[in-house]
């Protein structure tokens, strides 16, 4: 008798699996940054709450969707004591709600405008932080 995984379990292991393609794809460093953010269109104004970020991008959790490629008016705030941070993002990824999944549903924003004020102060933020994924030297 061979072993057959669940479902679940298989699920599970392909979640995992494309999390680490991310991961390898990215060259930003993230880490983990739990905010509110709201997002908007010319049409639509969203929120949600931030999982990471990079120098590059942001992920939100939310269930709103929104399309590839759509470019998206970013508002969110570093515990830096700062203004808000206005940025354009671009949806570069989205995950799905997966019942089976502990990972939240959401969308992976990068970057296309960004200040060099803000940049400069989410740099600064990064650098003092644990990054969410690690090279196994």
């Amino acid at each position: 008798m061979s072993y057959q995984p669940s479902e679940e379990n298989t699920q599970e292991a392909d979640a995992q699996e494309e999390d680490a393609k991310w991961a390898e794809r990215r060259s930003s460093a993230r880490v983990v940054f739990k905010t509110s953010i709201s997002f908007n269109s010319d049409s639509n104004f969203y929120t949600g709450f931030t999982d990471n970020i990079s120098e590059g991008g942001i992920f939100v959790a939310t269930y709103n969707e929104l399309s590839m490629g759509e470019k998206i008016r970013l508002d969110f705030s570093l515990p830096d004591g700062g203004p808000p941070i206005q940025a354009e993002g671009e949806v570069r990824w989205l995950r799905e709600f997966n019942p089976s999944s502990d990972t939240p549903p959401g969308i992976g924003f990068r970057f296309v405008a960004l200040p060099a004020k803000d940049h400069q102060r989410i740099e600064r933020f990064i650098k003092n932080r644990d990054t969410l994924f690690f090279d196994d030297d």
